[in-house]
């Protein structure tokens, strides 16, 4: 159980500073690797093979962002969480990814219509394998933030990196086309689902008990994760959906433009976003 009160707010700076200090170090980790999977997956692929993927990953990521349920937040909010709101929240993310890869499956050809890239039905559809497999991921990594063990939650997150990444790299030498992308995306969620009941013995089962509690918090949650990704993505959407950009086709101006957008945001995001993301866990430790 967490400690409360001064004795709990007087840790809690040092475990900012060590938690800032990992979540650095790990978005630096996953930023280096993934600046070089750019640099070399660009020597092997083309623009447009980065278009495609990006335009797929635009209506998954948007189905994804509408059932975020954010209840690993709500968990880890928890003053003193019982096994059962580990299960409801791993048993709702089950059913929640299930359902969006059957609605991404489903949507597909719509995207056609607005991409005017038939090529694209068929990568959303493998993506559309993401929520299901992400879905399925063990609930009990959420205590490595919970309980402030930010430094198993680096090893964690770098693990999985590193792996997608040379197979990644591995797929892009073989097939020299946008599959490869494809695969490193499907590839990292399998990665993660394995890694996360590999490092952490918690073993979830079926459960609802706790759906109105959890959803209590994870609600709102929701709301903000949901608008910030359309918030974000606003400007993808536009560029996607034009047909032809400054004499380019949309799928080769999305992938220059999606791939210069990451780069320009970096500077920002890897100073900002490590503080943040260790701000949460800290702060519910001193919630009382």
């Amino acid at each position: 159980m967490r400690e409360s009160g001064p004795k709990a707010a007087e840790k809690s700076g040092s475990h900012m500073l060590r938690g800032s200090a990992w979540a650095v170090a790990l978005r630096w980790c996953v930023r280096g690797t993934g600046l070089l999977s750019t640099l070399i997956l660009a020597r092997l692929l083309t623009p447009g093979d980065f278009g495609i993927v990006a335009m797929a990953m635009l209506v998954v990521g948007a189905l994804e962002a509408l059932s975020e349920s954010r209840l690993d937040l709500a968990v880890i909010r928890h003053s003193n969480p019982s096994r059962e709101h580990y299960d409801t929240a791993w048993t709702i993310s089950a059913l929640v990814g299930i359902a969006v890869s059957i609605l991404i499956f489903f949507v597909a050809p719509l995207a056609v219509n607005y991409f005017h890239t038939p090529r694209a039905v068929l990568v959303i559809r493998w993506l559309a394998l993401r929520p299901l497999i992400g879905g399925f991921e063990n609930i009990g990594v959420v205590d490595f933030r919970r309980e402030l063990q930010f430094g198993t939650h680096f090893r964690y997150a770098v693990a999985q990196r590193l792996i997608t990444f040379f197979i990644t790299i591995a797929a892009a030498l073989m097939l020299r086309n946008y599959w490869a992308l494809v695969v490193g995306i499907l590839v990292s969620r399998v990665v993660g689902t394995f890694l996360s009941y590999a490092m952490h013995p918690f073993r979830p089962r079926i459960c609802f008990t706790k759906v109105g509690e959890l959803w209590s918090f994870s609600g709102w949650a929701w709301m903000k994760h949901a608008g910030g990704f359309f918030t974000a993505k606003a400007d993808e959407f536009v560029v996607s959906g034009m047909g032809t950009v400054g004499g380019l086709p949309s799928v080769v101006a999305m992938g220059r433009y999606n791939m210069a957008a990451d780069v320009a945001a970096s500077p920002t995001e890897e100073l900002i976003a490590p503080i943040v993301s260790t701000l949460f866990p800290v702060m519910a430790t001193i919630q009382s």
